[in-house]
């Protein structure tokens, strides 16, 4: 699978969206989906995310996306793999499995944003547990220990008082 090469920083911004995206559906389940709708009429959506994923890789998205799913990796690994890609290789890259596989994700997020679906069902929680691990196994094993740390308190659905707005992480990213 070839490998396709991105900035640092737009690698944190896809873990700091693909975060928020998490953590707004986990909150969620308890005001119903027609909140979270509104919530993202004021937030980048998931379709200019997945263009700027597709653009920015120059692929080009597969039908198949059944044979690819993020393999679990413990905590020590994944930091060792964000100490050595950030250090040493300095080449922050995703693989076009791994892009397809996120763009579907953000794919069905926004399905789910203009669907009619008003209850937290089994499916949302699925694709929940499906964006927070690639997320955490995947993009976070690609960052340093204190981007993670602040990328975890980006603004999401009912968030707390003390969060960061996602358009602090697209400071040099062109979308």
């Amino acid at each position: 699978m070839k490998k396709v090469q991105f900035k640092y920083d737009f690698l944190l911004f896809l873990y700091a969206y693909l975060r928020q995206m998490d953590l707004s559906l986990d909150r969620s389940r308890w005001e119903g989906l027609s909140d979270l709708r509104v919530y993202y009429k004021t937030q980048l959506s998931p379709q200019t995310v997945t263009e700027s994923l597709i653009r920015q890789s120059g692929i080009r998205l597969s039908e198949n996306l059944s044979s690819y799913f993020p393999k679990p990796m413990d905590i020590k690994k994944r930091r060792i793999l964000g100490v050595y890609n950030h250090y040493l290789s300095r080449k922050h890259f995703l693989k076009e499995d791994e892009i397809t596989y996120c763009c579907e994700l953000l794919n069905q997020f926004s399905e789910l944003l203009l669907s009619n679906v008003d209850q937290y069902d089994t499916r949302v929680e699925k694709l929940r547990n499906e964006i927070s691990s690639f997320n955490y196994n995947l993009i976070e094993s690609k960052l340093l220990g204190k981007d993670v740390a602040l990328a975890t308190s980006v603004e999401h659905y009912l968030q707390n008082v003390k969060v960061i707005p996602i358009t602090e992480f697209l400071k040099g990213i062109d979308l």
